[in-house]
């Protein structure tokens, strides 16, 4: 067999026929080594069509064979009638096949009785309907029903009349001394002493004497009646009447035979009588097939030539000198020297004189010196002037402001928020310019990494809200570990499960299970080389058209 191997177009314009000829067998193949067979004609034998490699479609000499699920937009009529069966008893469409005058339901024949006339399920006749017996009597009246439960106590009476209030309670001690003052430098006298603290409430008077009781209320309403009896036992039946004379014989017939929608239930109705059924089928579609494959792009026409490029320009003559620049300016000034070092303390000054005793709460204090309080409430702004702030002197950090734009975490502090942070401007984080990065490596086989991952649909389960979560919506997102297992760099330790140790700053799993979170952002690399990768395959098939 001869083979022609053709990269262009073989188009037959005439009105003849376009004839391959072969005394063995004519292949249509994707490959020279007919390992992609779309076609097979085979010489006085079947013709065979191919989907990707897999036969479909052969013809035989009693018809032709199809391998899969077969879709038929229009009716199917035999071009003989009352000639052929549907199924057999070893192929059957689910539970229901078809031969001559029989129809098989699962295991049962549905068939007319040719000698009686009668309509038989499988070995049995169908019989005659009796006439209705007469209907018994009524039954006794039940028992009276038992009595109602007890109703529901009345609303309590009135609450009694509040007793006259308790003797006020004895005045609290006076406030303790203030403070020493603040022990002044060499010299002068020391200056008065802080005003001390406001002396403790006085206890609580104690509390007066019950009211008395109030009127009791009125009884509560009469309970509702018990249900009624339950019904008497049914009578005995009536005696069987006398059987009816006997019916015409039954007679059956095949009506309508309709598709249902893929993937329903075979369905057998009769739209006739009892004595003369009439059985419509509804019998399921086939699923739809896969659709094809969208076609190859037509290849790009050729780019126009390039044009001539123009002659070079005479070189101009070099002017002349330039005169002398002016002299630069002076040099910025040098930065300041390093502070001396610090003086001797002074001696000691004399004690200052006791200061008054302390005023109540809610003042001022206007004061150079450090001073420590256990809580502070303030009911308008907690102002700080210049460039400190609030500073948390435990753990080494805090806010602070040096100009007008940003509030600055102090001392480089990572901030953690076990909510959602929500901004109206852009967040802007990290760095992307490639004269800080020293390139190691390209991301290889992103194609084969994007396609190991799977986009979903998902909600917080049980686990998620014994963490914290309690967003009930539907949510898209990737698996974490799948990622994890493509590209490492876009996956760390979720934050719900974050545990810092206070003396290295490094950060664990708090759970001990390592719960994961994926940084979206460190997966765009990974789509652009899987895009780049994908680009080149389909140049590559553009070639081959």
């Amino acid at each position: 067999m001869s083979r022609i191997n053709v990269d262009k177009i073989i188009n037959e314009s005439g009105t003849g026929w376009l004839h391959l000829q072969d005394d063995s067998a004519i292949v249509l193949s994707k490959e020279s080594d007919n390992t992609q067979i779309m076609v097979k004609c085979t010489a006085d034998g079947a013709v065979e069509l191919y989907h990707n490699n897999v036969k479909k479609i052969e013809t035989t000499s009693g018809g032709v064979q199809i391998t899969g699920t077969t879709t038929v937009s229009g009716n199917i009529l035999p071009d003989t009638d009352d000639a052929y069966d549907i199924g057999s008893t070893t192929k059957t469409f689910r539970d229901l096949h078809l031969s001559g005058t029989t129809i098989y339901l699962g295991g049962t024949a549905l068939s007319k009785n040719t000698s009686t006339g009668k309509l038989r399920f499988g070995s049995s006749d169908v019989g005659d309907k009796g006439d209705k017996g007469d209907k018994g009597d009524k039954g006794d009246t039940g028992d009276t029903g038992s009595q109602g439960p007890t109703g529901a106590t009345g609303p309590a009476g009135p609450a009694g009349l509040t007793g006259p209030a308790g003797p006020a309670g004895p005045a609290g001690p006076a406030g303790a001394d203030g403070s020493d003052g603040v022990q002044g430098p060499a010299g002068p006298a020391g200056p008065t002493g802080a005003t001390g603290l406001q002396g403790p409430a006085g206890p609580t008077g104690p509390a007066g004497a019950d009211g008395t009781d109030g009127a009791q209320g009125p009884a509560g309403a009469d309970g509702t009646d018990g249900t009624d009896g339950a019904t008497g036992a049914t009578g005995p039946a009536g005696s069987t009447g006398p059987a009816g004379p006997q019916g015409p014989a039954a007679t059956i017939a095949v009506g309508t035979v309709s598709t249902g929608s893929a993937g329903s239930s075979v369905s057998v109705s009769n739209s006739g009588t009892s004595g003369a059924a009439v059985f419509d089928f509804t019998i399921p579609r086939g699923d739809t097939g896969a659709g094809g494959s969208t076609g190859p792009a037509g290849p790009a026409g050729p780019a126009g030539p390039t044009g001539p490029a123009g002659a070079d320009g005479t070189n101009g003559s070099n002017g002349s000198q330039g005169p002398a620049g002016p002299a630069g300016p002076s040099g910025s000034t040098g930065p300041a020297g390093p502070a001396g070092p610090q003086g001797p303390a002074g001696p000691t000054g004399p004690t200052g004189a006791t200061g008054p005793a302390g005023p109540g709460a809610n003042q001022s204090l206007n004061t150079s010196s450090n001073v420590t309080f256990n809580q502070i409430y303030a009911n308008d702004w907690f102002r700080v002037n210049g460039s400190d702030g609030i500073y948390w002197q435990s753990y080494g950090g805090g806010w602070y402001m040096t100009d007008s734009t940003w509030v600055r975490a102090y001392n480089s502090k990572a901030v953690y928020v076990a909510n959602q942070i929500a901004a109206s401007g852009n967040v802007t984080a990290y760095y992307s310019d490639e004269r800080l990065k020293t390139k190691v490596a390209t991301i290889s086989d992103a194609l084969e990494k994007v396609k190991a991952l799977e986009g979903f649909l998902y909600v917080e389960n049980d686990l998620a809200k014994e963490l914290g979560y309690n967003n009930d919506k539907q949510q898209t997102g990737l698996s974490a570990q799948k990622v994890q297992a493509v590209l490492p760099e876009a996956v760390s330790l979720a934050p719900v499960d974050f545990e810092t140790d206070e003396s290295t700053g490094e950060i664990t799993s708090k759970s001990g299970e390592d719960y994961l979170t994926v940084d979206y952002t460190r997966i765009v690399p990974l789509l652009v080389e899987a895009i780049k990768e994908l680009k080149t395959e389909i140049d590559e098939l553009r070639k081959k058209i």
